[in-house]
């Protein structure tokens, strides 16, 4: 079998056996814990340097991850091809809902608008939805407005649509 798929399933399987935990909104586990455990070699799973092991300087780098600490920040990740932004992706720790929450798909959707994208994405590791982003976003949308796709990750079966 794939190496990365196996490596998929892994990965998947160690989020499902604690996803109680992860989803308790009274533990510890938060958006940088998800974001380094999971976002991150799942990024690389599907075929981005997120560690910038090629070493390309900083106006290069396939992956800029960012770090910011309040709600006027930039997404989480873009994702670049020699130096250009072709996506964002927005992070959330598990306990937030994105699957039915409209804030967070707000915030991905803005953050691709603004830069005139087609696309973000927006997980929390355990969904991985594609916005499209061409259409302008309005405070009043519900989460589901403008989604392209929406893949739920489980241990138990392949990634699946929702």
């Amino acid at each position: 079998m794939n190496v990365r798929i196996d490596a998929l399933k892994d990965l998947v399987t160690r989020f499902d056996n604690n996803i109680t935990a992860y989803k308790d909104g009274k533990n510890a586990y938060n958006e940088h814990s998800c974001r380094i455990e999971y976002i991150d070699p799942f990024l690389q799973l599907l075929g981005w340097d997120v560690p910038n092991k090629a070493g390309l300087a900083p106006q290069y780098r396939e992956v800029i991850a960012e770090n910011y600490s309040n709600k006027t920040d930039r997404p989480d990740y873009s994702l670049t091809l020699r130096g250009v932004t072709k996506l964002f992706v927005e992070a959330k720790k598990p306990s937030v809902d994105i699957d039915t929450e409209s804030a967070p798909a707000m915030q991905a959707r803005k953050y691709g608008w603004n830069a005139k994208h087609k696309i973000s994405i927006l997980t929390n590791f355990e969904y991985f939805i594609i916005y499209d982003t061409t259409t302008v976003p309005k405070e009043t949308d519900d989460c589901r407005v403008s989604r392209y796709r929406c893949y739920l990750l489980m241990c138990d079966k392949e990634v699946i649509e929702v």
